[in-house]
């Protein structure tokens, strides 16, 4: 006798614990990708607030060493 064993998804029992696992497993992959691309556009976005910041600051003291035009 030769038997086919397919997976729980496969199968079509998704309450089993192997597709409960499997899920989890999407899970998680998921939340790991998640969190680079947070990491990745948060520090995206402070990259550009410092910038805003330099550009604003050298913008300032740029004004207040340019002498006055009479």
């Amino acid at each position: 006798m030769n038997f086919l064993l397919a997976c729980a998804a496969c199968f079509g029992q998704s309450d089993s614990p192997l597709a409960k696992g499997m899920n989890w497993g999407i899970l998680s992959l998921l939340a790991v990708v998640v969190m680079v691309l947070g990491s990745i556009a948060a520090c995206s976005i402070v990259l550009a607030r410092r910038s805003a910041a330099v550009t604003a600051a050298r913008s300032m003291a740029d004004q207040r060493a340019a002498p006055a035009s009479k």
